[in-house]
């Protein structure tokens, strides 16, 4: 143990300045300089980072209203499309599988420009899933059949609901 601390010591002993008492030599860089060397360096960083981000915050901003009035279009179009549920429903023998196949065609391309760009894909095949299910002819023509009408008209009425709930 003693041996170890001996080698360790005359470590310590080689890396200690032979002369303690000497001031160190002067160089063109003293403390103050190298102060304002990092505040300038700071100062050009932290302007080169602003500059660049706030064309992207404009960018942001603008994306995020385009988004905020497809949203908007997707109400409408939503609203559109359940008082058409509604009125078939309603009204006896009223189905038309073209006008509800083409409201649905126009829900499902506003949802997919927001969807493509802030999602990932499979949440875009999961849209196209579900819209190429609910514009299938066959399946439409099952749900508005004169069949059985009560699946229809609970689902008409919760529709109804939803949107007076929507208005308030």
């Amino acid at each position: 143990m003693s041996v170890h601390r001996n080698t360790v010591n005359k470590e310590l002993d080689l890396c200690k300045d032979p002369n303690p008492l000497t001031p160190a030599p002067v160089t063109s860089t003293s403390a103050n300089t190298i102060i304002l060397r990092a505040q300038k360096k700071l100062l050009s960083r932290l302007s080169t980072t602003t500059n660049s981000s706030v064309p992207l915050f404009t960018d942001h901003c603008r994306k995020a209203e385009q988004h905020q009035q497809t949203l908007k279009d997707v109400e409408v179009q939503f609203r559109s499309l359940s008082m058409t549920i509604i009125s078939f429903q309603t009204i006896a023998y009223s189905y038309e599988y073209s006008f509800l196949a083409a409201s649905l065609q126009r829900l499902e391309s506003s949802l997919h420009s927001i969807v493509g760009e802030l999602l990932s894909e499979k949440s875009v095949e999961r849209l196209e899933f579900v819209f190429k299910r609910l514009t299938d002819k066959e399946f439409l023509d099952n749900v508005f059949s004169a069949k059985d009408t009560s699946s229809l008209s609970d689902f008409a009425s919760t529709l109804e609901s939803l949107l007076l709930f929507a208005e308030v």
